[in-house]
């Protein structure tokens, strides 16, 4: 079972794509759950350092097996066991090695840049 949370600043594009997907692999994958934390963008900074100071990233490394800062994160994802991905570029990365990059096209599909 993946459960994963996703934590980004309201009207941030970037992350609205992290959203799509994450929808798109809960609506068709069984165990595949998400929590999504959309917070507005006056509280996002104090938000984002807290779960961050929180989960001790900086002393722990991500997925990839970097170090990330907080300052480096315009948005937040994490498994529910408190490890770090990394922002939305990372979540789309790990899902492409994870479910295959045809999924992932199609769960972005939606979303259109600016």
């Amino acid at each position: 079972m993946s459960s994963i949370i996703l934590a980004g600043c309201e009207q941030d594009k970037t992350f609205e794509k992290a959203e799509a997907l994450a929808y798109h692999l809960a609506a068709n994958l069984a165990d595949y759950t998400i929590e999504i934390n959309t917070i507005p963008p006056e509280e996002w900074d104090s938000y984002k350092k807290s779960v961050y100071e929180e989960n001790e990233w900086a002393l722990r490394r991500a997925r990839d097996r970097k170090i990330k800062k907080v300052d480096e994160l315009d948005q937040l994802i994490w498994r529910e066991s408190g490890e770090l991905i990394g922002n939305t570029r990372d979540y789309i990365e790990l899902m492409k090695h994870a479910y295959g990059e045809e999924v992932v096209k199609v769960g972005l599909f939606r979303v259109q840049d600016d």
